[in-house]
């Protein structure tokens, strides 16, 4: 006969929270008293699951815990901890997330736990062992604040937050991407925020992801960042897969838009920079709490990602030009800039391209954008696009002959190309050239938009000089 399931979280007039998480703290405490003299057994036996269980790490990081406990905690282990653990257990399965999951005097106590990207069947010990883990990891009153931190994750969504605790329900999907070193967050707007990798390493398990993606996770941490936007969540625990029931937070959106803010950066920045992958990150505490591997989820790569070969070290973030990207991207529901944004994708690609006829690709890609914004057509196309680039962008006479020569030179280099005459020692700066003059383009047509007629900017151009 099975136990009844409570499938939501009682009223505050049923369930004393402090009460219960004081009790918990307590327990907790007893329980690792009892274990300090078996100490040296415990970690022996660590040790020898440390080799035959994949998840097991070290005891104060340790993952997933449930099979350790399984060893020193169960009916078949040590039996001074028999009582304090059952003690514990008992506090655990009253909370009413847990109350009808498992029978607290049972030695069976499987449930499956269904987290946010993650569901599985897992033992109430872990639980146990995670929150003597996590207690570990606190300089001071570890238990109490364990027990805080499982009662916030548990209670998540009826917002039962506990001041001066970390928020283990808190969540971030992540829009990975490499080639830019950021010295400090920089928010976007709507939550979405810019951040260096380390800011997120209670997040994101490198260990995990450099396993799915070593070569483009090889290098300095400092030249990663990512697009982040925050969720909450709590976990499902019941006892059997068939009453779970997944729901992954809806981020398609965010993340297209993420990485469409990675490929403006690039641009903006004349420089490479890739979006590696897109995933949804759980805090690493909350993992802990529950006795789980800490792993990402809804993992999927970047556009461009894994066939870039870095070289050297990303350079430092133009604060400057970020906050323009910025500006950008918060009005990316404006028509200027769903007009630019298929552009935006082939210039940033251009950067990126690391085939083997790489540099003739990106000259390529930069003459379909530049033909694209100035809405090219029919003949003479090298002096028309010249000219109306050099009127358009050109704020002297000497400027406007500048730009007109470098996209002459730009398009020169692209006919020799197409039709295989000459070397490509002069590739690299030509496709400078051209990019810079692109990027300017991008630019004033995202602030705004494309003129209504490009003679007239030329012949408004004409009349200013004459005057």
């Amino acid at each position: 006969m099975g136990f009844p399931v409570i499938a939501e979280l009682t009223s505050s007039d049923e369930f004393d929270r402090t009460g219960w998480t004081g009790r918990l703290a307590a327990a907790l405490k007893q329980l690792g008293e009892a274990q300090r003299p078996y100490r040296t057994q415990i970690d022996q036996q660590r040790k020898f699951l440390d080799f035959t269980a994949r998840d097991v790490t070290t005891w104060r990081q340790s993952e997933n815990l449930s099979t350790v406990l399984r060893s020193f905690h169960s009916q078949d282990g040590i039996p001074a901890l028999r009582i304090p653990l059952r003690q514990v257990r008992q506090i655990l399965t009253a909370h009413p997330s847990l109350t009808g999951v498992v029978d607290p005097l049972s030695v069976q106590d499987e449930l499956w736990i269904q987290d946010v990207n993650l569901g599985g069947t897992e033992y109430l010990r872990g639980i146990v062992s995670g929150l003597m883990a996590r207690a570990e990891e606190h300089s001071s009153d570890g238990h109490v604040a364990a027990a805080h931190e499982l009662s916030m994750l548990l209670e998540a969504a009826a917002g039962q937050f506990v001041a001066g605790y970390r928020d283990p329900s808190l969540g971030y999907h992540v829009v990975l991407f490499r080639g830019l070193r950021l010295d400090r967050a920089i928010p976007v707007g709507d939550e979405v925020r810019i951040v260096p990798l380390d800011e997120l390493e209670d997040f994101v398990n490198l260990q995990s992801l450099g396993q799915m993606m070593p070569l483009a996770l090889s290098g300095n941490s400092q030249d990663f960042a990512a697009v982040t936007k925050p969720f909450r969540w709590t976990p499902q625990l019941v006892r059997s897969r068939a009453e779970a029931t997944p729901k992954l937070p809806d981020a398609h959106a965010f993340l297209e838009d993420a990485e469409d803010l990675v490929e403006l950066l690039a641009v903006l920045h004349e420089s490479p920079v890739v979006c590696l992958a897109k995933m949804l990150c759980k805090n690493r505490i909350a993992s802990l709490l529950l006795g789980r591997f800490h792993s990402v989820g809804g993992f999927t790569y970047g556009r461009s990602g894994q066939g870039f070969r870095w070289r050297g070290a990303s350079p430092n973030v133009n604060h400057e030009v970020i906050e323009r990207a910025c500006k950008a991207f918060r009005s990316r529901a404006a028509k200027q800039y769903k007009d630019c944004a298929p552009i935006i994708g082939r210039l940033s690609e251009a950067l990126s391209r690391g085939s083997r006829f790489g540099v003739n690709d990106r000259i390529f890609d930069v003459a379909i954008a530049l033909e694209r914004m100035y809405q090219m057509d029919g003949s003479e196309i090298r002096y028309k696009l010249g000219t109306r680039a050099a009127f358009f962008l050109g704020r002297s006479p000497h400027e406007r002959r500048q730009i007109f020569d470098d996209l002459r030179k730009f398009y020169s280099k692209r006919s020799t190309m197409i039709h295989g005459r000459g070397n490509d020692s002069d590739a690299q700066s030509n496709f400078g050239r051209g990019f810079h003059i692109a990027r300017r383009t991008l630019e004033m047509l995202l602030e705004s938009g494309l003129p209504s007629d490009w003679d007239q900017v030329v012949i408004d151009g004409d009349d200013m000089d004459s005057q």
